[in-house]
């Protein structure tokens, strides 16, 4: 399970909404976690009208790497070098501050808070790598992002430029600068060895380019949302 989180709202008719996402959730676990909100308990959650308001159906994918392998070990020396950017004016580099509203604004899934957490990707990417674009005469094109949990996805290519091998390139990069800004780091937490990110399973192009890279789907990892309305009568949780 990728997280768990409860937000509590409070709206005009002086309500509270309280919303529970869970990401990354095995698909078995699916039906019982919907059971325990919406059937099965008549407590704390059955009092608070608990309904579904999305359910993503995902695959975890993952990429072994070879930690003592050579390759990989610059960034801007492979990226630029060695693979071939479809355009002449074309560069990949490190993502900036100034990227994150941009990101923000073609992010499917983006929402009030997104953009904080895309800044705050962008910066912890300065030392831990992961947040990489392709830029062509300074316009950003290309792009892919390292979550906080430490997966990377968020992938996306403006429309002007796909089918051209960007994508490729932007996923290759995340991978490299993780793996070259992991050698100086000295958390014992970072996994130098296995990338992981999650696609929708309804994504055919995305799972295609990542079986070409080398990646492969390993478990189901499903995103489900619930939302309820607690009246202003019943507002303490405990209740």
């Amino acid at each position: 399970l990728n997280s768990a989180v409860q937000h509590v709202s409070p709206s005009s008719d002086q309500s509270q909404r309280i919303a529970l996402t869970f990401g990354s959730l095995d698909r078995y676990l699916v039906p019982h976690v919907r059971d325990a909100l919406l059937v099965a308990d008549p407590g704390f959650y059955k009092r608070r009208n608990f309904s579904s308001i999305f359910s993503s159906e995902c695959g975890m994918w993952t990429l072994e790497v070879d930690p003592d392998d050579e390759q990989d070990r610059n960034l801007p020396t492979l990226l630029n070098q060695s693979l071939a950017l479809p355009e002449a004016g074309a560069v990949i580099r490190s993502l900036t501050q100034r990227d994150a509203e941009l990101i923000n604004s073609r992010w499917e899934y983006r929402s009030d808070g997104s953009l904080e957490m895309i800044q705050r990707m962008i910066a912890i990417s300065e030392r831990e790598g992961g947040c990489v674009g392709v830029s062509i005469d300074g316009k950003l094109v290309s792009w892919m992002l390292r979550y906080l949990d430490g997966t990377i996805g968020m992938l996306f290519t403006d429309g002007n430029y796909r089918r051209q091998g960007y994508a490729a390139v932007v996923v290759r990069g995340a991978v490299c600068d993780i793996r070259s800004k992991s050698r100086k780091s000295d958390d014992a937490n970072v996994d130098r060895e296995r990338m992981i990110s999650y696609i929708v399973d309804s994504n055919d192009a995305s799972k295609s380019l990542y079986s070409k890279l080398g990646w492969r789907r390993v478990a189901d990892a499903d995103w489900v949302g619930f939302a309820s309305r607690q009246s202003k009568h019943n507002r303490d949780l405990g209740a």
